[in-house]
């Protein structure tokens, strides 16, 4: 049914003529909802029936209110059907639009395809030339899937209130220079109150050492490029002035102006008991240094006093020692972890032939390795400034793991490699390969790899770790690159010059 066949436009006119411009008007942005009373002037008495009441909606209109309507065509309603329950719009309409003759704003729900819709409604009161209230014109606005991102962001913002009320973790909401806010568990692991922080006593820079502020900007340019960081071991000072350890990560809540909620974990006990196994390791590695030493020493003595017709003798002698120095390797990687763990693995320069260097190491491994042909591919022509024997240490590593992990494999190849300012070596085996999820673990301290069948090779699991320290403290890199099942290649580079 078109609106002209129950409205005629010069009609309308004659009632007011804002009233067509705000029916007919379909643009989709502007949608319009027109109520006129059939007589007039108004009965106040007689406004609660609805049958006194005619509703006009245009082609926009329709398709937030009519359900199953053609939202090209202008659909005049005599009754209001599609609201819900809740909504007494008649009443209102009488209360704050037709008696009062001021405009009403107001979000509503109606009913359609029998679930609730939400709308934002505008209405504004239609006079006639004596200032007498004939109608109302208004707009409506959908504003059913903002309602549902406010309830989502109600949930989520309620969910986030529990976890910060909740104090398991420390919780604080931050920019670069204020704290805006932080719950018990965070002010707990600083020492600071809940005065302190109304009275913005509490501030990052005030609270993070200077030697944490470096990694503080590099995981402040992770959160930016990323919108969120890495989570970073750090310090905090401690409102007496002491230190705390923590792990502190973070997630951008507004780009501009920039802020962020961080979540920070006291590790105060964990740190402790590192320190406590460290203090094990050393003490233990120093106890049984002496007494493995002389033990050695004596099994030296015997092989050289036993008679060269002893064969037996011998042969159980050289296993003795074997294992001694065996021993002696594993005090000697234990003490090596000890002193990283302070910071005092100490390296000395000296200046060396790294080619030279390269096949001693080599030539070592193929005296007492027969299960595989150990090939150097290519040269440096290089000397470098570097510890010759810490660097060897990284070498004899990584040779003897090609061994280890590449059992039934016939071959290992040492690749030499140069640059501009570098040194470069690899070794390369074809044996059983790391998984990806591997390739990042095997250099921290004690892990362990298992082949296909869950079982793990002898070892502790130090010794690439210390590698890798060794490589760091001159300035170095040490890399992996494996496929399982089809080998792994482990490239050292080193700057001829260390600094």
């Amino acid at each position: 049914m078109q609106l002209d066949d129950l409205f005629p436009i010069d009609e309308l006119f004659k009632v007011h003529p804002l009233m067509v411009a705000c029916i007919t008007n379909s643009l989709p942005m502007f949608n319009s909802l027109f109520i006129r009373l059939n007589n007039h002037p108004i009965d106040s008495d007689k406004i609660m029936d609805d049958k006194l009441l005619q509703t006009a909606l245009n082609g926009s209109a329709v398709t937030v209110f009519a359900e199953g309507k053609d939202p090209k065509r202008t659909i005049v309603y005599h009754r209001l059907p599609f609201f819900s329950p809740k909504t007494n719009l008649l009443l209102e309409l009488k209360r704050e639009v037709i008696e009062t003759g001021k405009s009403v704003r107001r979000e509503v729900e109606i009913i359609k395809y029998n679930k609730i819709y939400y709308v934002f409604l505008n209405l504004e009161p239609i006079k006639d030339e004596t200032g007498q209230v004939v109608g109302v014109a208004g707009t409506a606005v959908d504003i059913t899937r903002s309602k549902k991102y406010q309830g989502d962001l109600l949930k989520s913002e309620e969910r986030s209130r529990r976890l910060i009320d909740s104090n398991i973790i420390g919780v604080v909401i931050a920019d670069t220079v204020k704290i805006y806010e932080a719950n018990e568990a965070f002010l707990k692991i600083i020492g600071y109150s809940k005065d302190d922080l109304k009275k913005n006593k509490i501030k990052w820079k005030k609270i993070t050492p200077i030697e944490w502020q470096e990694s503080d900007q590099k995981a402040m340019e992770e959160l930016l490029k990323s919108g969120i960081n890495t989570p970073i071991e750090k310090e905090f000072f401690r409102k007496d002035g002491s230190r705390v350890p923590v792990l502190v990560g973070a997630a951008m809540i507004e780009a501009d102006p920039l802020r962020w909620v961080s979540f920070v974990l006291d590790i105060y006990d964990q740190k402790l008991m590192e320190k406590r196994k460290d203090d094990f390791v050393s003490m233990s590695s120093h106890e049984l240094k002496t007494p493995v030493t002389i033990l050695k020493a004596y099994s030296q003595i015997l092989q050289k006093l036993s008679s060269p017709n002893r064969t037996e003798t011998l042969g159980y002698l050289n296993k003795m020692n074997a294992q001694i120095t065996r021993l002696t390797k594993i005090i000697n990687d234990l003490l090596d972890i000890s002193k990283i763990r302070v910071g005092k693995l100490v390296t000395v320069n000296e200046r060396f032939s790294f080619d030279q260097f390269a096949e001693e190491i080599v030539n070592n491994f193929r005296l007492t390795v027969n299960t595989h042909t150990i090939k150097i591919i290519g040269k440096t022509g290089k000397e470098i400034c570097a510890d010759r024997d810490r660097i060897g240490q990284v070498i004899n590593n990584l040779i003897s793991n090609a061994v280890k992990y590449s059992p039934g494999k016939e071959k290992i190849q040492i690749i030499l490699e140069s640059e501009t300012d570098n040194v470069i070596l690899k070794v390369k085996d074809f044996g059983l390969g790391i998984s990806k999820a591997n390739q990042e673990k095997i250099f921290q301290s004690f892990y362990r790899v298992f082949d296909e069948k869950g079982a793990s090779f002898p070892g502790l699991g130090i010794g690439l770790f210390i590698a890798s320290e060794i490589v760091r403290l001159h300035h170095g890199t040490l890399l992996v690159d494996s496929k399982k099942g089809k080998g792994s290649v482990f490239t050292l580079t080193l700057p001829i010059n260390r600094q």
